[in-house]
């Protein structure tokens, strides 16, 4: 049990970058592929990560005055948003933590090789969207006076029909997944991503499709280039809206400048971070799909299962994410009864955009629409949240809240959460 325990703190403290590389460079054993190539592969697959996250890292720096601009401004927020820090060390803090992780990677195995699944999850980390649905079940039985095994037990089981459930909908999303951003053998299994924000960006795009004029709308980022000459260039485009934005805010000229190299700069290096990845798990994915083929015949194909992550590189998802941030800004203080400051979900709008690009297929009217309508969810939804994602910190101690403060953070408001946080109100146990 203390192995396990390490275990499951190492990849908690260690994150996606650095602990992908090891788990692909051991499947890239398992699929034999050779030292040589498991090892090189796996490196290029947390290379990769890492520069993504270092994008971002620069992309999210580049907004913080801007966002500052915006928080002065005022609003009687008294929820903290606390991002995904805030429930991530919750989910990874849970005593049945240790065992989530292997049996979930297990029975994945397991149901692969019965071909109930064609997907073989490898983004371990994100194993925490399920851990913090678990945990929405596990605090709240023990409130309600029943023993922590009894709590545990269902919280492990929670976690588990989560990523089953992942796995049947990665496999149903495949195809066009593959198809828009052109990544064969992938699939995605982040649980916020697949069973929240993309099925109302499909939504969405269902009804705009029936509004004449939007319908045929073939604005995408192609067509805008060739009308809008230099401007319609990516790193020109972005930087341009990045002066835009330092203009409204009334930023100095050097943080004008500063922050319109910076944003176009995270906009040309996501899309070549994601190349870099994907020249990691290409052979790995090919690999295993020849590997299975042979277990259980030609006709079967498996796809690795990975973060939402892979889709950053997506022009029109960038560019949108940009226009966004003003955008989600200002949502903040037109939707009723937000009662945190939006900051979080600025911070991981490229997400959120790129499932709306992958939905809306490029066409930028569309994915900003679909953003849009993600985002008010989340702001309503997050803000409903707010007792319960309390609870969960707080009794994980994973964050100081002794001064009576609430928290929300980022995938609290998966739909399956949202439906355990009325259960749990209406039963009063907060």
């Amino acid at each position: 049990m203390e192995i396990l325990s390490g275990v499951v703190k190492f990849i908690s403290d260690v994150g996606a970058s650095a602990i992908l590389p090891i788990i692909i460079a051991l499947l890239g054993l398992y699929f034999r592929i050779g030292v040589k190539k498991a090892v090189r592969n796996g490196l290029m697959v947390g290379i990769g990560f890492l520069g993504i996250s270092t994008a971002l890292g620069i992309l999210t720096n580049a907004m913080g005055n801007i966002s500052g601009y915006y928080q002065n401004l005022g609003g009687g927020f008294t929820v903290i948003d606390g991002g995904w820090p805030a429930l991530g060390a919750a989910g990874w803090s849970t005593p049945f933590a240790i065992l989530v992780i292997p049996l979930g990677f297990i029975l994945n195995f397991i149901l692969v090789r019965l071909k109930f699944t064609k997907t073989l999850n490898v983004d371990l980390w994100n194993y925490w969207h399920f851990l913090i649905t678990a945990c929405m079940v596990y605090y709240p039985m023990k409130i309600a006076g029943f023993s922590t095994l009894t709590a545990g037990a269902a919280g492990t089981i929670v976690a588990l029909a989560c990523s089953v459930v992942m796995l049947k909908v990665a496999d149903a999303t495949a195809e066009s997944w593959q198809e828009y951003f052109g990544q064969e053998g992938t699939a995605v299994t982040t649980q916020f991503a697949m069973v929240t924000a993309y099925p109302i960006a499909k939504i969405t795009n269902w009804i705009l499709d029936r509004i004449p004029g939007v319908k045929d709308s073939q604005l995408d980022l192609n067509t805008l280039s060739k009308k809008m000459g230099v401007f319609g260039d990516t790193a020109v485009m972005s930087f341009v809206i990045g002066i835009i934005l330092c203009l409204i805010t009334k930023q100095s000229a050097a943080n004008t400048l500063i922050i319109s190299i910076s944003i176009a700069a995270a906009i040309v290096l996501l899309p070549r971070m994601v190349s870099v990845l994907l020249e990691g798990l290409g052979p790995i994915g090919q690999a295993a799909s020849d590997f299975m083929q042979k277990k259980l015949g030609d006709d079967y194909d498996i796809n690795i299962g990975m973060d939402v992550a892979l889709g950053l590189g997506d022009s029109c998802a960038i560019q949108t994410a940009v226009i966004m941030i003003p955008i989600t800004i200002a949502l903040g203080f037109i939707v009723p009864g937000v009662n945190f400051f939006p900051i979080g979900l600025v911070g991981g709008m490229v997400y959120t955009t790129t499932v709306s690009s992958w939905a809306s297929k490029g066409n930028v009217l569309k994915t900003l629409v679909s953003a849009i309508t993600i985002t008010i969810y989340e702001m309503v939804a997050m803000s409903f949240m707010a007792g319960l994602t309390t609870l969960v910190v707080k009794s994980a101690g994973t964050m100081d809240l002794s001064n009576g403060a609430q928290v929300v953070g980022t995938v609290c408001d998966t739909i399956y959460n949202v439906i355990i946080a009325i259960i749990v109100q209406i039963a009063g146990l907060i």
